[in-house]
């Protein structure tokens, strides 16, 4: 005769690792969510700079301030989205 009460070890196990891969899952999402507003925030960043005639120096700053980024990612940016090369 079996428990209601007894442990199923594998259907444990089973939910564990269901639990884990969906918490996982939600966080590449949020974290490829997070690349993607980053990356549109500097593209318009770039591109309204340029388009105003603001100087390299004072786009990549902004870029650096707004979107919390080392400099040699806001050349990255700058480059992508200004059509220059990286210096």
């Amino acid at each position: 005769m079996v428990s209601i009460l007894e442990y199923d070890k594998e259907y444990e196990e089973k939910k564990l690792r269901q639990a884990e891969y969906e918490a996982g899952e939600q966080a590449g999402l949020k974290k490829g969510e997070q690349i993607g507003m980053n990356r549109g925030l500097a593209q318009g960043i770039v591109e309204t700079g340029c388009a105003f005639g603001m100087p390299k120096e004072m786009i990549l700053n902004r870029l650096q301030e707004r979107l919390h980024i080392s400099a040699q990612r806001a050349q990255e940016y700058f480059a992508m989205f200004s059509g220059q090369q990286p210096v």
